[in-house]
């Protein structure tokens, strides 16, 4: 009895929604669910899981026909294809994610290439180590520990590693350390090899003894000790990744040995010394046979005057050029090789051209042209003084007169008189010394004027660059040559 009024609201319910859904029709249409379409999906029903000693015959009827829809995604199986010989290779069962956690990506075959032949010299330089007997006892394990991080890094690298400048996936990253470990092993052998030589001779500058057998030996400790602490090294990023450490060193050897300047990247560093190292190789025959030549009181060689204008016009030459050898490439390349250049007739023409590439273009070739009139000129008139013998005939108080008015004039130029431009200069005065016409105006009303010490600073700038210096290095060559051509068996010439 108390099922029958339950059936008559159901019947009765139901058909008030049936002529509700007759009259508004469109209205209900948009609010009723409508059927989505999967793709790669499979859909079941489900019977809800209840209790029987809680229902009758009914309900249960009633709860079969109550379903749910649960979407369940098909897991296709994924492999790849690993080419072991032409026509064979092997399955491996890894999606892209679970491969990608696994090992690195590389981007080319060249990086795979390089990753071989990195991974092969670590094994080697390490077996060549150890088989010369530098590690004993735990130091071996510690040693080899080292060798299989080396390696492993290769295969999957730290991401982000803590000596990265970048966020993300760094992929030179991968290559610091075996490179790094492969610069050590390499220095290891060498200190090894010279500090048990007998032929090597030290060498003594300014009163220090360098490159002696004991010094030698100390330093392969040291750097044996560095190598084993390798893995927290790595773990605290206190080494540059490698194409900062090799941009800084020849970065270095150029600026210290060739006097050359600073660099962008490890391929301006790497221009940069070959030309420098080109440049001496030019210089190296004229100064050589220069030193052989006979000197006397009144008389230069004229191998050592042809030396000294070429010294001076390349060394000018070098320091109005850019370490970056990209424009000076986009030049050649557009006057010789204008195929480069042209764009096919497939690709759609840009409608807006960066105007930058052009203009240094433009600029490095004003410097080149500059250069082709300047570096003969220079070079004559250097030709000219060294075989005048002012250098010879004035000796010794033209040098003491040019290293005083190098003294006074750098003095002057690099301390003084930016020490009075600035606003409290020395810390003892409240105002500059030397200021500005518009210095006590409140607003700037006109353009602003070049005060006198402004000229006098770009002036003596002038002056110290190109004909101070040149006198100084000049006057030291010329009495440099003369006391080693008097004596050359001291440098074995």
């Amino acid at each position: 009895p108390l099922s029958l009024p339950r059936r008559e609201r159901q019947s009765q319910s139901s058909s008030f929604t049936s002529t509700d859904v007759q009259e508004g029709a469109p209205v209900l249409s948009m609010l009723q669910p409508r059927p989505v379409v999967l793709q790669g999906m499979q859909v079941r029903r489900v019977p809800l899981e209840i209790p029987e000693f809680d229902l009758d015959h009914e309900s249960l009827h009633e709860s079969q026909e109550n379903t749910l829809m649960i979407e369940e995604k098909v897991k296709p199986k994924q492999y790849y294809r690993f080419w072991v010989l032409p026509g064979r290779w092997l399955r491996v069962r890894y999606d892209r994610l679970a491969l990608l956690a696994l090992l690195d990506r590389n981007r080319r075959v060249g990086e795979n290439v390089f990753a071989v032949v990195l991974a092969s010299l670590v094994a080697f330089l390490g077996f060549l180590l150890l088989l010369q007997g530098f590690f004993r006892d735990i130091w071996v394990f510690q040693f080899c520990l080292v060798i299989a991080s080396c390696q492993y890094s290769l295969l999957k690298s730290v991401q982000p590693d803590a000596a990265s400048p970048m966020h993300g996936h760094n992929w030179i990253i991968v290559y610091s350390r075996p490179v790094y470990f492969c610069i050590c092993c390499v220095l290891i052998w060498l200190f090894d090899l010279g500090g048990n030589s007998q032929s090597l001779q030290p060498i003594s500058l300014y009163g220090v003894t360098f490159f002696s057998a004991h010094f030698l030996l100390c330093a392969r400790d040291v750097v044996i000790v560095f190598t084993l602490c390798f893995p927290l090294i790595f773990l605290f990023g206190l080494l540059p990744q490698v194409n900062t450490f090799i941009m800084c060193l020849l970065e270095q050897v150029d600026t210290h040995i060739f006097g050359g300047t600073a660099t962008t990247s490890p391929l301006s560093a790497l221009h940069s010394v070959l030309r420098s190292v080109l440049v001496a190789a030019l210089l190296y025959g004229f100064c050589l046979g220069a030193i052989k030549a006979p000197w006397d009181d009144l008389h230069v060689p004229v191998l050592f005057s042809v030396f000294c204008g070429l010294l001076l016009a390349l060394s000018y030459h070098l320091s109005r050029q850019s370490s970056d050898p990209t424009v000076l490439w986009s030049l050649i390349r557009s006057r010789f090789l204008p195929d480069l250049d042209s764009r096919s007739p497939e690709e759609p023409p840009l409608e807006i051209k960066d105007p930058l590439p052009e203009k240094l273009r433009n600029s490095v070739k004003e410097t080149l042209h500059s250069d082709l009139v300047m570096c003969p000129l220079i070079a004559i008139i250097t030709f000219a003084i060294s075989a005048s013998t002012v250098f010879i005939a004035l000796q010794p108080a033209l040098s003491f007169v040019l290293y005083a008015l190098a003294g006074a004039v750098g003095f002057l130029t690099h301390y003084l008189v930016p020490q009075l431009r600035k606003q409290l200069p020395w810390f003892c005065f409240a105002h500059p010394v030397l200021r500005s016409r518009e210095y006590s105006q409140f607003e700037v009303r006109d353009a602003a004027q070049l005060m006198w010490f402004e000229k006098l600073y770009a002036w003596l700038q002038c002056v110290e660059k190109y004909f101070i210096y040149p006198a100084v290095i000049l006057n030291s060559l010329t009495t440099e040559a003369r006391a080693i051509s008097a004596q050359p068996e001291k440098l074995g010439v």
